[in-house]
C-alpha cells in the first residue's frame, strides 16, 4: 500500500516499531520538536486501529466525529499522553482538540485549536481539568523548512522520499511546516 506510513515510517524510531497493517492505515505523520526533544504524532482515520496503537482512549476522543485521530507515540506510557482529534467540518472556527491524559487515563488538560483563515496562525486555547482557561490564543505560525528546529537531515530525507514516491509511483505527499510563536517548538506535517 502507498500510505504515508509505508513511505515515511522508517524516519522515526517510534514508527519503525509499528506493524505493516498499522502503517497501511497511517494518513499523516507529524514530526515534532519541543524544547530540544523530537517526537512523532501518528495520525489515522480508523478509530479501532487508533485504539490498538494508543491503548486507553477516553470516550471524548474515541467517539469524536472525525477522520483524523492522532497520538504522540512517544507520549504513550508516560504521565502525559497526548491525543488529538480534528473536526471534519470546521464549526465556529474550531479545527480540533488536543487532550493530555495522565498515566491513569484521566484528562488533565484540553487544547482547542482555532482557525480564522488559511494564511493566519492557528490559535490555541488551553484549559485545565476543571475547564479553567490556562492560556488563550497561543499562536502556531506557518513556517518554512528552515524553521524546523530539529535534526535538519530530516527535512532532506522527507524531500527525497517525496520525490522518489512521485517519480516511482506517481504518489504525491504534502508537507507543511509550523512553529509556535512563543515556544521552542516546531512541526513537520507529512500527509497524502
Amino acid at each position: 500500500m502507498l500510505s504515508v506510513g509505508n513511505f515515511f515510517g522508517h524516519l522515526h524510531t517510534s514508527t519503525k516499531e509499528l506493524s505493516s497493517d498499522v502503517l497501511d492505515k497511517t494518513t499523516e505523520l507529524v514530526f515534532s520538536f519541543r524544547d530540544g526533544v523530537e517526537s512523532i504524532c501518528w495520525v489515522t482515520n480508523d478509530k479501532d486501529v487508533f485504539k490498538s496503537v494508543a491503548g486507553e482512549v477516553p470516550d471524548i476522543v474515541y467517539n469524536a466525529n472525525t477522520e483524523r485521530y492522532a497520538v504522540d507515540l512517544d507520549s504513550i506510557g508516560t504521565s502525559q499522553v497526548r491525543m488529538y482529534v480534528f473536526n471534519n467540518d470546521i464549526e465556529d472556527g474550531i479545527s480540533g482538540y488536543g487532550y493530555y491524559m495522565s498515566s491513569t487515563g484521566n484528562i488533565v488538560e484540553k487544547k482547542v485549536y482555532k482557525v480564522t483563515d488559511a494564511d493566519e496562525p492557528i490559535l490555541i486555547d488551553r484549559y485545565d481539568v476543571n475547564g479553567v482557561l490556562i492560556s488563550k490564543n497561543e499562536k502556531e505560525l506557518i513556517a518554512d523548512k528552515g524553521e524546523w528546529f530539529g535534526d535538519k537531515s530530516l527535512v532532506d530525507d522527507i524531500n527525497e522520499i517525496r520525490l522518489k514516491a512521485f517519480h516511482d509511483h506517481e504518489k504525491i505527499f504534502g508537507v507543511a511546516y509550523t512553529k509556535k510563536e512563543e515556544k521552542n517548538q516546531s512541526y513537520i506535517r507529512v500527509f497524502s
